[in-house]
């Protein structure tokens, strides 16, 4: 994640002007050493025909890396396909009922502290606890906390009964722009 982080970055950023304005068609080709190590070439061309690129003629330049760095990562390592199908409901639910029940009681408690003991509490469980919530209730917006069975009717109330007690907003950031990020990195 890191590398891919890093290169993305490295990547858009050696750039003139914003990536939405450009439409300059991209070449990607991501390669993969024996060694583990990996390398992309990313190369705009002024002279490209947008027409060429089939349907990612309307991607940005990050969605068409993420796309391509998806695919090799799946060529190399098939068997994250088979991960991706698998629920995590057996542990992920539970998980989310303690921390959020856990979360509920150290509000109540934090009722009593003074300043510095709220503070403490925050840090810690809460931050730890809040940050499961929020991984786990991003596995339910991927549709991959539930059996498929289960997805249609309980996915959403999951994710909204799933959110409290926290003050973030991660009902309203999953269910309503999450998404949206993935739309713009080609997934």
């Amino acid at each position: 994640l890191a590398l891919c982080c890093v290169s993305c970055c490295q990547a858009f950023t050696s750039h003139s002007g914003p990536l939405v304005r450009r439409h300059r068609p991209l070449s990607v080709s991501v390669s993969f050493p024996e060694d583990g190590s990996s390398s992309t070439n990313i190369n705009a061309s002024e002279n490209n025909n947008p027409s060429t690129l089939g349907s990612k003629k309307k991607m940005s330049r990050a969605a068409i890396w993420h796309q391509e760095r998806r695919k090799a990562m799946i060529q190399k390592y098939p068997e994250i396909l088979a991960l991706e199908k698998k629920s995590s409901q057996h542990v992920g639910l539970p998980l989310l009922v303690l921390g959020n029940f856990t979360l509920f009681l150290c509000s109540i408690w934090a009722g009593s502290l003074s300043i510095p003991g709220v503070v403490l509490l925050s840090l810690f469980p809460g931050s730890i606890l809040s940050l499961w919530q929020l991984q786990i209730l991003h596995d339910a917006i991927h549709g991959t906390l539930l059996d498929p069975s289960l997805k249609k009717t309980l996915q959403s109330k999951v994710l909204f009964w799933g959110s409290l007690p926290c003050v973030f907003g991660y009902y309203l950031y999953l269910q309503y722009g999450h998404l949206t990020h993935h739309k713009n990195v080609g997934d």
